[in-house]
């Protein structure tokens, strides 16, 4: 009689955690950069913990991945120019010790922790601070984001166990910005000075007067000018009539400009970010003809357009 044995070994392996049925729940951060806001600001993360009574599940652990920069000199980056700025992630309002991933962490101040029950559910603040921006360079204007990656341990430095994740989006909002100022030849940016006065006197032909307008920008620009009697200069009280207007010509940067149309008309533009001091134009006016022209006071209102263009 022929027998036949087989035997079946089962190879198990088994590993311990704890279930407690973790979740995370965090906002983005949206964030705005200004010149009064430079502080610590606070955010919330919200943990749940499910229904589960082990007690390994009592405390708990929240790290805070690099994000894009991988190391923990975090930045946010331009998406459409690879700009990047500064800025952490604190557990304090102090911002002394920045956030870290969990095994990236050797103190409670480094991580969000705390004690949760059953079916409980605790609300967690942490900081974000804005990095040190350039002093010497205005900031590119646009939208600068991240992305940090949140997960929670139960049990203590020395007993973990992944139990959630989920991803906190970073934005940050710089402004874009373009402002003028109208100062006198070679002169310094001033925001306060935004009207100018030509006063050529008693008017002769080939007379000229100049100025500059300085342009601080963070997302190009674009000047524009218009007059408002079409590039003459019209006798005060009288009808529009030959014999009681004088033109004269306009140059912006050197270059003769027409500005006798009715439309704003563009006369330089830019891209990127201006110097902190700004971009001089320089701007001549000259007079033409006065021959003829009837006795009185002679004006033209020029009004300056600036705009962001990118």
């Amino acid at each position: 009689m022929k027998m036949k044995l087989s035997a079946l070994l089962f190879l198990m392996s088994a590993q311990s955690f704890a279930a407690c049925f973790f979740s995370l729940t965090a906002n983005s951060i949206n964030y705005t950069v200004s010149e009064t806001n430079s502080g610590a600001v606070e955010y919330e993360v919200v943990l749940n913990r499910g229904n589960t009574n082990d007690s390994k599940c009592d405390t708990f652990l929240v790290g805070f991945s690099e994000g894009g920069a991988a190391n923990y000199n975090r930045m946010a980056t331009n998406s459409l120019n690879g700009i990047t700025i500064p800025y952490n992630l604190y557990k304090t309002s102090n911002s002394t010790t920045m956030l870290k991933r969990i095994e990236d962490s050797s103190s409670y101040s480094q991580v969000l922790n705390g004690n949760i029950g059953r079916n409980g559910s605790a609300n967690l603040n942490y900081f974000f601070k804005l990095g040190n921006l350039s002093n010497s360079s205005l900031t590119r204007g646009g939208l600068y984001k991240d992305t940090i990656n949140l997960t929670v341990d139960s049990g203590d430095f020395d007993l973990l166990a992944d139990e959630a994740s989920t991803t906190l989006q970073v934005n940050i909002n710089v402004p874009k910005m373009a402002s003028l100022s109208l100062v006198n030849s070679g002169g310094a940016f001033d925001a306060s000075s935004t009207n100018k006065t030509l006063d050529f006197g008693e008017l002769s032909e080939n007379q000229d007067l100049s100025f500059d307008v300085i342009i601080l920008s963070n997302a190009g620009y674009n000047l524009s000018v218009s007059s408002l009697n079409k590039q003459v200069m019209q006798l005060q009280g009288a009808t529009p009539a030959s014999s009681n207007q004088i033109s004269y010509l306009f140059y912006a940067n050197s270059s003769l400009k027409n500005i006798s149309s009715s439309n704003p008309i563009s006369i330089v533009s830019g891209s990127g970010v201006t110097p902190v001091s700004g971009t001089r134009v320089p701007v001549k006016v000259v007079i033409q003809s006065v021959t003829g022209k009837d006795p009185g006071i002679y004006q033209d209102y020029l009004t300056f357009t600036i705009a962001t263009t990118e």
